[in-house]
């Protein structure tokens, strides 16, 4: 029994980072260390996760932070990060 081992990323990977994850996300460092991060982490999760994820991150952040490095935000699977809501229905920072 042949074992084919995925040791490539799509290409539309490489796309997505470029055309949508990289233009939205709000610090630009370290380009190609978040592509690196990228990739690896795309095989985990979806481009819908990342991106709502993202969404969530960039309307929570405490003004008091900075902003993660994208390689950081990915490689710590930050898009699954939670938000407690308030009365409001906006997410405050556990």
């Amino acid at each position: 029994m042949n074992v084919v081992k995925l040791t490539q990323a799509p290409a539309s990977y490489e796309m997505e980072f470029a055309d949508i994850f990289w233009p939205q996300y709000p610090r630009k460092v370290a380009r190609r260390a978040a592509m690196k991060a990228w990739m690896r982490e795309r095989r985990n999760a979806t481009l819908e996760e990342i991106m709502d994820g993202l969404a969530r991150y960039k309307a929570n952040k405490p003004q008091y932070a900075d902003w993660c490095h994208a390689a950081t935000w990915l490689n710590q699977g930050r898009w699954e990060d939670e938000y407690e809501t308030n009365d409001y229905g906006k997410y405050d920072a556990p």
